[in-house]
């Protein structure tokens, strides 16, 4: 944990650098060497957070890779760093802002086994639908639900269908509790419509990303019924739908996008 944190704080302090700007007034000489300066210190740190991730990749792979299927003491060790890494990102990477680099190392070991990538989509829905968390936290978990499954080329398209239509039954839910007017805390976990709506906003914005990286394998892919993934999360208004499908959220007066 205590590696992990350290590469987080890396990755964090970068991308500050990233957004930092001359103060107003310096002379355009002083700009270029503050320019300079900042590059030179950025290099540095990216440097060191290379080497660190490189490391740390090596020994996931030593760890949790090529295991007998007899051999149930590497195994267990093997679910119990997998489960420590979940517990990091649960409770590290979801509360540090704008982390872009360290998240990769969930996304090589979700890479190495479909089990271990079905945990960490649970963890994301889990932590996105939780009113107990804070609306910032549940946000970027939507975010990185979004980014993972629209990268992760190693998953079934399936995974991207089941994780649709869990964003549309949340939305869904949300969406009645705006139209009733009470009990947006109790059931929501948040203080205001307004809130709600930025959290509705991120849901939709994660549920649209999916399908535009997934649009053609959500139409080869079927159910029993022969309905394919699109017309089953996003049907056309006056086709029969449930709570998995996100028309009705889309095409809502409270309009999450705007």
């Amino acid at each position: 944990i205590l590696i992990v944190r350290q590469l987080v704080q890396i990755d964090s302090d970068i991308n500050q650098l990233n957004a930092k700007t001359p103060e107003v007034g310096v002379g355009e000489g002083l700009q270029g060497a503050w320019k300079d300066f900042m590059r030179e210190e950025r290099d540095a740190m990216a440097n060191i957070l290379d080497a660190q991730m490189m490391l740390f990749f090596e020994y996931l792979q030593t760890n949790l890779m090529n295991t007998a299927k007899d051999d149930t003491e590497r195994r267990c060790q093997q679910q119990q760093l997998v489960s420590a890494m979940m517990t990091i990102f649960k409770d590290v990477i979801l509360n540090t802002h704008k982390v872009k680099c360290v998240q990769f190392l969930w996304f090589y070991l979700c890479s190495m086994c479909p089990v271990w990538a079905e945990a960490f989509l649970q963890l994301l829905l889990e932590n996105a639908s939780n009113k107990l968390q804070e609306l910032e936290k549940r946000c970027v978990a939507f975010s990185y639900l979004a980014s993972f499954l629209g990268r992760a080329k190693f998953l079934n398209v399936k995974y991207s269908v089941r994780s649709c239509e869990h964003l549309a039954l949340f939305g869904n839910t949300w969406l009645q509790e705006l139209e009733v007017g009470h009990g947006i805390r109790e059931q929501i976990g948040v203080s205001t419509r307004e809130d709600v709506l930025k959290l509705m906003a991120s849901l939709v914005q994660a549920f649209c990303y999916i399908i535009v990286w997934h649009v053609e394998g959500f139409r080869e892919e079927t159910d029993e019924n022969g309905v394919n993934g699109l017309d089953k999360v996003l049907p056309d208004l006056g086709q029969p739908m449930d709570k998995t499908a996100m028309t009705q959220v889309l095409t809502s007066r409270y309009m999450p996008f705007s």
